[in-house]
């Protein structure tokens, strides 16, 4: 992973106090075997361990880093018909959903997006890692 420029990190493991819903994904990059999605924020909830109030925080910008992506496949859902798209010619398309699967053996993550229409994203990968450098306030579901 290239060097960062980010004070805070977490991985995967703590999904569960993640909170990546109506997030904006500013640029999709591919950077050999990872897949970088730099984002205006992300939620740190108010169970994750790097968050040191008692609500739910906005991380301002970040980077949401898959590393070791072993299969990366984006569809965009029409009424009929699946394409396949290519997520980095993506701007500003908001994350709707991030889990986990577990497909065929392999780990692997679906992101649910709405680009112009509703899309999907698949990527087998060894996990991710999110950076950030301050929390800048509640979320919006603790107004």
């Amino acid at each position: 992973m290239e060097n960062s420029e980010y004070r805070y990190t977490t991985t995967d493991a703590e999904l569960e106090q993640l909170d990546f819903h109506d997030a904006v994904v500013l640029e999709v990059r591919q950077q050999g075997r990872n897949v970088v999605l730099l984002l205006e924020w992300s939620i740190l909830e108010r169970d994750h361990p790097l968050n040191p109030y008692p609500n739910a925080q906005y991380t301002g910008a970040c980077r949401l880093t898959f590393y070791n992506v072993r299969f990366s496949q984006a569809k965009q859902h029409e009424k009929d018909q699946d394409l396949d798209v290519d997520p980095q010619r993506w701007r500003g398309f908001e994350i709707l959903k991030l889990e986990r699967k577990t497909v065929e053996g392999y780990e692997g993550f679906d992101l649910f997006v709405m680009v112009d229409t509703f899309c999907s994203w698949r990527l087998d990968a060894d996990g991710f890692v999110l950076e950030w450098n301050e929390l800048t306030g509640k979320a919006w579901f603790e107004e």
